[in-house]
């Protein structure tokens, strides 16, 4: 696991910067999606990282991987929807 997480940090740092442009560039209900997106990865890598420590708890560790899964798919609709409308045009 440690090496797995060795690389989870850049990801997630990589995918955050991602994330950011949309926030700042996007439609305000997709930016919103995104911040929550990002807030939800923050959270997901920290309970990754206390597990990996042994200071961590399972069941947040279940929970914020759930929570991140959740805001991904609004994030993702979300775009596909504002996508979708400016194709339409």
């Amino acid at each position: 696991m440690g090496d797995s997480l060795v690389g989870f940090r850049p990801a997630v740092e990589a995918t955050l910067e991602a994330v950011s442009l949309v926030r700042l560039h996007g439609p305000d209900r997709v930016a919103r999606a995104a911040n929550n997106l990002a807030s939800a990865m923050k959270g997901w890598c920290h309970e990754v990282e206390l597990l990996y420590d042994g200071e961590g708890d399972e069941q947040r560790a279940s929970e914020a991987i759930e929570l991140y899964e959740e805001m991904e798919e609004r994030f993702v609709a979300l775009g596909r929807e504002t996508l979708s409308g400016v194709l339409a045009r």
